[in-house]
This record gives C-alpha cells, sequence and structure tokens, in this order.
C-alpha cells in the first residue's frame, strides 16, 4: 500500500503528516466556529508554524555545536567555526522550512544565532 500512495501536496509542496494533521484542524475549527475553511490561510498558518519549528531546531543544534566546540578548547577557531555553524545553521532551516515566506523566519534566526555568538565571547 504505501508504495502505490503518492506524497500530498499543495502549492507544489510536500505536505508532511504534521502539516497535513495542522490543515485538518484549521478547517475543522473554522467547520465548527461556523465559517468556512479557506485553504489559504489554513496554509500560511501551517507555513509558519513549519519555519518557526525549523528554525528553533537549527538554534538547538547551533547552540549545541557552538558548545562543543567550546568544550573542546577550540577558541583559535572560533571565528572559522562560527561561520561553519552559521551555514549549517541555514541549511537545517532550508530543509524543515515549509512555504514562500520562509526569509524572515532565517533573517531572525541568523540574528539569534549571531546574539548567542557575541554572548559566547563575553
Amino acid at each position: 500500500m504505501f508504495k502505490r500512495v503518492k506524497p500530498k501536496m499543495l502549492n507544489q509542496m510536500n505536505i508532511t503528516g504534521d502539516s497535513l494533521l495542522q490543515l485538518a484542524l484549521a478547517y475543522t475549527e473554522a467547520i465548527n466556529t461556523g465559517g468556512v475553511p479557506c485553504i489559504e490561510s489554513a496554509w500560511t498558518s501551517v507555513c509558519k508554524s513549519e519555519c518557526q519549528k525549523a528554525a528553533q531546531d537549527a538554534l538547538t543544534t547551533y547552540k549545541k555545536k557552538l558548545k562543543e566546540c567550546l568544550d573542546n578548547n577550540a577558541n583559535g577557531q572560533l571565528e572559522e567555526t562560527n561561520r561553519t555553524l552559521l551555514k549549517e545553521l541555514e541549511s537545517e532551516f532550508q530543509k524543515g522550512s515549509v512555504g514562500e515566506d520562509a526569509e524572515p523566519f532565517l533573517q531572525q534566526l541568523q540574528k539569534e544565532a549571531a546574539q548567542c555568538f557575541r554572548q559566547t565571547l563575553e
């Protein structure tokens, strides 16, 4: 059965199980409150939620790897390591983000990582 099932898509993007659940909840809430489900607003909500989750996961990974770098006494290589970690941070975010409006989330994520790095240097 799983070999024949094709991924569900919305706006040319695959929908994960989590995303499908969020869409179903948004539609159900709209119907239960007497409204009409709006695919676009429900999808926007899913995209926002997925981008927030991707950003949080990427930042957690960044902090963990930065701490490991400090624990290994790699202070002399800290700037270079940070550049590498920032590239990984962006890549991890891109893999988990959904939708066309992910850029503001990425910018906020980069600011938070920069703040984390500055605090590390203090």
